[in-house]
């Protein structure tokens, strides 16, 4: 790529991360049990927030007064590097890697920043490719090496565009509401050797999710 073009796409990017700003000073958030996760981004103790991939677009706009402790998991794909700078444009910290490409170094980095910078993580769990709501086993290599507590978060947008996607991917109309819900905190560490132990604990992940916001 020549100096012009990467200069262009610097341009690019840095537009989109402040398209990305603006948008979510549109939106009208709506919290459900903030009072449970405040104290625990805070905390020493590292937490993983746990989301659906389709609902993860308003999420990170809503905490940017904390993003600077907060570490997000992007793919290696175009797309994850156009979601990569824009987390980045608003103060995220971003690891690049999926389960479908560099996903154990990534994992490995997240470990390693969870416990020198006490980092927290927040994760889509059944991202980057599906299926729909299936839920990878990431997100419990993570818990199982940090001891991280673990909350579930949804997004209901009842104004937006949904996407002919795998992932159901949504996006809130500018100017509307946005319901986020998080469930109560939980530990969960599996045996990550034990298909048994880990098929348990997707379906209590599972759960967690589908109940929030109910």
């Amino acid at each position: 790529m020549s100096s012009i073009s990467r200069i262009l796409k610097e341009a690019e990017y840095r537009f989109l991360a402040w398209l990305y700003r603006l948008w979510g000073k549109t939106l009208r958030y709506r919290i459900f049990n903030l009072e449970t996760l405040m104290p625990l981004l805070n905390d020493d103790k590292p937490l993983i927030v746990c989301v659906w991939h389709g609902e993860q677009f308003p999420l990170p706009l809503c905490f940017q007064n904390h993003s600077s402790r907060i570490m997000i998991p992007v793919s290696q794909s175009q797309d994850g590097e156009i979601a990569s700078r824009l987390l980045t444009g608003v103060g995220y910290v971003t690891v690049r890697g999926s389960s479908s490409r560099g996903g154990l170094r990534a994992l490995l980095e997240m470990t390693r920043l969870m416990k020198e910078q006490r980092l927290n993580v927040c994760i889509t769990v059944d991202g980057p490719r599906g299926p729909y709501h299936e839920i990878k086993d990431g997100v419990f290599f993570l818990s199982a090496k940090t001891d991280a507590t673990l909350i579930a978060a949804r997004m209901i947008m009842p104004k937006g565009k949904t996407f002919r996607s795998w992932d159901r991917f949504r996006i809130p109309f500018p100017f509307t509401e946005v319901e986020i819900y998080f469930s109560e905190p939980w530990i969960d560490k599996p045996d990550l050797r034990d298909p048994e132990s880990m098929r348990n604990a997707r379906e209590r992940l599972k759960k967690k999710l589908e109940e929030t916001g109910r």
